[in-house]
């Protein structure tokens, strides 16, 4: 039997009625800069799962920076439970594209050991060199570190005071600090209090808390500088403001 025909208007409801029904399409993939911004935003927010979700997208797609955020986290436990192994895999991805940070965060990993990364200080001078090579300051600092103490065999001041200045002409307080204790111990360099100072005093105006306090005892020990035993308390006392547990020790003996 032939059944009836459907008019025109109720196909056209028919059909209208079968495209609500039908679920919407899937939002289009993040690009590798989409999922990265998105992913600093969600950490911003204080939302770790999606950022880092977000952030692996990235990575993923070889964005360098999600990969090296998503190193430094894992490295530091920021956000995520600390896994050196995890965080090598990131670092390793940034670090082979040639960013400073990264090589500097692989030098860490290798220098300190542990959570599934087996120390091994060759390994840590020599990505702390490609990063020093780059222009870090804080890699140049530890390389000057490792020289000067000998690690990896004989202490090597020729070696290391360069790297000092490289890093301290960038205003990294660290190596300032250091360089005022190579004048202040004669050690590769002549033996100069007026340079130790001289040195010492810019690290203490960036806030490090080791110069102020060797400032301190430069004034009270009064070697090479006019003595000032109420100088050198004042800046005893802004080193134990700024942190400085030898400060506070020193200014609560018996005597200066």
């Amino acid at each position: 039997m032939r059944q009836p025909a459907i008019p025109l208007p109720c196909l056209a409801l028919l059909g209208a009625m079968s495209a609500c029904s039908a679920p919407p399409p899937p939002p289009p993939p993040l690009s590798a800069a989409q999922a990265y911004t998105q992913g600093q935003a969600a950490l911003q927010r204080g939302d770790a799962n999606t950022g880092v979700t977000l952030l692996t997208q990235a990575a993923d797609q070889h964005n360098i920076q999600a990969a090296l955020r998503l190193g430094q986290m894992y490295q530091n436990g920021d956000g995520v439970m600390a896994d050196h192994a995890e965080a090598q895999h990131w670092l390793s991805i940034a670090a082979a594209a040639g960013n400073p940070d990264a090589e500097y965060a692989m030098g860490e990993l290798f220098d300190l050991g542990g959570m599934g990364v087996v120390q091994d200080h060759k390994q840590a001078m020599d990505w702390y060199t490609r990063a020093a090579a780059r222009g870090s300051a804080k890699a140049q600092y530890k390389l000057a570190e490792i020289y000067r103490s000998g690690i990896l065999g004989a202490e090597n001041d020729a070696a290391a005071i360069p790297l000092y200045r490289k890093a301290a002409a960038q205003g990294y307080a660290k190596a300032e600090t250091a360089l005022g204790t190579i004048y202040a111990q004669g050690r590769g360099v002549t033996q100069d209090n007026r340079q130790a100072l001289q040195w010492y005093t810019r690290a203490a105006n960036a806030g490090d808390a080791d110069a102020m306090t060797q400032i301190g005892y430069l004034y009270i020990q009064g070697e090479g500088l006019p003595a000032n035993a109420a100088l050198g308390r004042s800046w005893l006392q802004r080193a134990a403001a700024a942190g400085s547990q030898e400060a506070q020790e020193r200014l609560t003996a018996p005597t200066l």
